[in-house]
């Protein structure tokens, strides 16, 4: 989150804006605080982050028709606003599409839960990698039981790769949650006595600063961050050009006039993913 902040503060000074952040639970009340007093102060736009809003809340009915300028990055549920989101779909098949190449069969995701918003997409594009690769759901790709102890993603991919080395038949390959997790459940197969990506090819999500740094770098996927941000300013002082001066049609950048912009991730390719041996196949 702070690099998003970050980068978004640093695009709109540069445009002459002041930026103002709050920083709140996804409870109902504190969202309304937030953009009750937000309001008040008159700002000229709004960026959110993982917004949860339901279309009758009349908070929300209230900001609609102040015509305030909205744009919402990731959100969970939104009834109005420009929307910029991560395709995680398309991360997903891309990741299933690369280790499928290097003749995986047996694949294991680790930590992905199918009961938030998140974890639904990348779940669906996982699904729709198998249909496109040939590979069967639950057979060739199983999901491992989601983190249910309130672990951290570190010691959940610690605890995981024990469970992994002491299976009679092993994946070939594993798809983690984050960076983080990966991270330590490449530690974890060390301590097994296996080695990544000889033994199990492992990939990442997030592309953290350390992931090109672990040993083997880890492969893993770029949600390309700064990318994201920009494309929410864009549409941000799009929307202000238009309250401002509806008839200046001329100022629109193009694919900026759709109302939800899709970004594709990136998949990043280093030492953590191997082609397959022939045991992790059958």
């Amino acid at each position: 989150m702070t690099s998003k902040i970050e980068h978004v503060q640093q695009r709109l000074s540069l445009r002459g804006y002041q930026t103002l952040f709050s920083l709140r639970s996804r409870e109902g009340a504190g969202e309304q605080a937030a953009l009750q007093q937000f309001s008040s102060m008159r700002v000229a736009g709004l960026i959110t982050f993982a917004a949860d809003w339901s279309a009758e809340a009349p908070w929300v009915k209230r900001l609609q028709g102040d015509r305030m300028p909205v744009v919402h990055v990731d959100p969970l549920r939104v009834s109005h606003g420009a929307v910029v989101r991560t395709d995680r779909e398309s991360a997903m098949r891309q990741v299933l599409s690369h280790l499928r190449g290097l003749g995986h069969r047996r694949i294991l995701v680790l930590g992905v839960d199918e009961t938030g918003v998140y974890g639904r997409q990348r779940i669906k594009g996982l699904e729709l990698g198998c249909q496109e690769l040939g590979l069967v759901w639950g057979k060739d790709l199983i999901l491992m039981k989601p983190n249910q102890e309130t672990l951290s993603d570190m010691d959940y991919g610690w605890k995981a790769a024990s469970e992994v080395a002491e299976m009679r038949r092993r994946p070939g390959a594993v798809i983690c949650l984050n960076d983080v997790m990966a991270f330590s459940f490449m530690r974890g197969l060390s301590q097994a006595g296996l080695k990544v990506p000889r033994d199990i090819s492992v990939v990442g999500y997030d592309n953290e600063e350390f992931s090109a740094y672990t040993d083997p770098a880890l492969s893993t996927v770029d949600a390309r961050v700064s990318d994201l941000m920009d494309r929410a300013v864009d549409h941000l002082l799009e929307q202000n050009v238009k309250k401002d001066n509806p008839k200046k049609e001329n100022v629109r950048k193009k694919g900026l006039s759709k109302r939800e912009t899709r970004l594709i991730p990136q998949l990043v390719l280093r030492g953590s993913t191997a082609r397959a041996r022939a045991k992790n196949n059958n």
